[in-house]
């Protein structure tokens, strides 16, 4: 577990913090995390296999580098799950094989359109014969980052505002806690003390715009999310308790040490309905990005 001192200041600032009536819906959805710390380390410095962000992907033989309207996707990182720190809220992941993440190079999508679905790939792998690709010749500039070598950080997290996983009851009109929570927020940002680069496994992510769950819950079912569109009102209140299923899976963020950029110093969110995630559906994976 993640330093137990730490998890009882944040239980202490939720008891000081929060409206009392929430405290314990609040506490109850303190989830652990893993911080990904990266290093530039060159591609042929990084052992076949081990965990990273950015480079080019190790992947078998009989694996294709995943392409998306005839064009092949930006590798982003991979995690190597043997490699994990024995932490238990890990343990919902595979406990061997190497995740690969992959994304539009050219950042065509963002999540918000059922036919977003394709243009990026989650990939679980067997550890043994993978090896270093080259990047394919159609690859544009822009979808090569650099390799990163990375530093494990366990850590806590709160959800936001909007997230069905903390119930805060906006439906019952004017919410006479919401300052109290919004204060909650800042002040458990300076107790976790995370840094300025959040690239993230598991956890609650770090939204920039409105609840990245729903959307993904909504577009996953066909639902386009671009705009308000009443014709599909009933159809979206159908769908919305199941966004509480779902979860952040990999955040990455807009890292200068990797050289990524999303949107407008956004970030990255593959997510998972947890089925999927016990299932080890990966191909279920949703992503969202969000920018300032």
């Amino acid at each position: 577990m993640a330093d137990t001192t730490l998890r009882e200041q944040i239980s202490e600032l939720i008891r000081q913090k929060a409206p009392p009536r929430l405290a314990d819906a609040i506490e109850q959805s303190v989830r652990e995390s893993l911080l990904l710390r990266t290093t530039p380390v060159p591609d042929g410095g990084m052992p076949v296999g081990r965990s990273r962000i950015g480079g080019m992907p190790d992947l078998p033989p009989e694996v294709e580098w995943p392409t998306w309207n005839d064009q092949p996707l930006a590798f982003i990182a991979q995690i190597s799950l043997s490699e994990l720190p024995p932490y238990e809220f890990l343990e919902v992941l595979p406990s061997t094989g190497v995740l690969s993440f992959f994304y539009s190079a050219r950042q065509e999508t963002w999540g918000f359109d059922p036919k977003d679905q394709s243009s990026w790939r989650v990939l679980h792998l067997d550890e043994q014969g993978l090896q270093r690709r080259s990047p394919s010749p159609y690859l544009p500039d822009e979808g090569i980052y650099q390799s990163c070598g990375l530093d494990y950080a366990p850590s806590f997290t709160l959800p936001c505002i909007e997230s069905p996983h903390v119930d805060l009851d906006f439906d019952r009109g004017p919410w006479e806690g919401i300052d109290e929570y919004i204060e909650l927020l800042k002040d458990f940002e300076q107790l976790v003390d995370e840094g300025r680069w959040l690239n993230r496994l598991l956890g609650h992510p770090d939204q920039m715009q409105n609840d990245m769950l729903l959307t993904a819950q909504w577009a996953s079912h066909g639902l386009y999310c671009g705009r308000p569109d009443p014709a599909q009102a009933e159809r979206e209140r159908e769908l919305e308790p199941g966004a509480a299923d779902r979860q952040l899976l990999l955040q990455i963020d807009s890292d200068p040490n990797t050289g990524m950029m999303w949107g407008d110093v956004g970030k990255l969110y593959y997510l998972m309905h947890s089925e999927d995630l016990r299932n080890r559906n990966f191909d279920a994976a949703w992503l969202i990005l969000q920018c300032t």
